[in-house]
């Protein structure tokens, strides 16, 4: 059975995902999958815009994880857009080079709002060939 690259797992107050990918970078695209399909029903069609390139470093993965996830809903809420599609790569130890496809928000489309990524019960584990991610967003 496949692996899913994320689900939404239950949470006392706000949501919470678990993302998963074969490498620190998988990770991170589908953390970001999770975090925009939480905000809109993605499979709908839409005119997509440009492409936003993103550049971070930190000092450790979580971090890094988190600035990604932060920034992009910086953009989502400054831009009025969602992001539909994510390609990351992770230099050396802890920079991140992302892009990100921006899509049109749809005529009274109804969004979820998250008002931020958090980090709570955030950890980053790798076991077996495999990296694991909890990530709670603030409602």
């Amino acid at each position: 059975m496949a692996m899913l690259p994320f689900e939404v797992v239950d949470h006392t107050a706000d949501l919470a995902i678990v993302a998963r990918g074969g490498t620190l970078a998988e990770l991170c695209e589908n953390a970001a999958r999770g975090l925009f399909a939480q905000i809109a029903d993605l499979s709908q069609e839409r005119p997509l815009g440009e492409r936003v390139e993103i550049r971070l470093e930190a000092v450790e993965q979580e971090e890094l994880l988190l600035a990604w996830l932060r920034e992009l809903l910086f953009l989502q809420e400054t831009e009025h857009c969602v992001f539909t599609d994510f390609s990351v790569r992770v230099e050396g130890c802890y920079e991140l080079v992302g892009v990100a496809q921006m899509g049109a928000l749809l005529a009274d489309e109804p969004l979820t709002a998250v008002k931020a990524v958090t980090y709570h019960d955030l950890r980053i584990v790798q076991a077996h060939g495999r990296w694991e991610v909890k990530v709670v967003f603030d409602l």
